[in-house]
């Protein structure tokens, strides 16, 4: 979510992060002289490694259950 390419899925939201162009102050966070500074560095000059990551991430998780509780309960009984 950026201002610069808000209709295609790229890189440029960690780019913006480096100059202090997060959209919100959360954004903005993930930049902030913390741990995951080198994360931004690396996902603001290589694409390939955002996008690798991301597709891995989507995938894992893709591969959660999710937890029914009440609702499966509740189509059990109620079903």
């Amino acid at each position: 979510m950026d201002l610069q390419t808000p209709n295609r899925f790229d890189n440029n939201y960690y780019t913006n992060l480096l100059t202090r162009g997060g959209l919100l102050y959360s954004d903005q966070e993930l930049f902030n002289n913390g741990r995951v500074d080198w994360l931004v560095r690396v996902y603001s000059s290589r694409a390939d490694a955002f996008m690798s990551d991301f597709a891995a991430a989507m995938v894992k998780m893709g591969n959660i259950d999710p937890l029914w509780g009440r609702m499966e309960r509740l189509e059990k009984n109620c079903g």
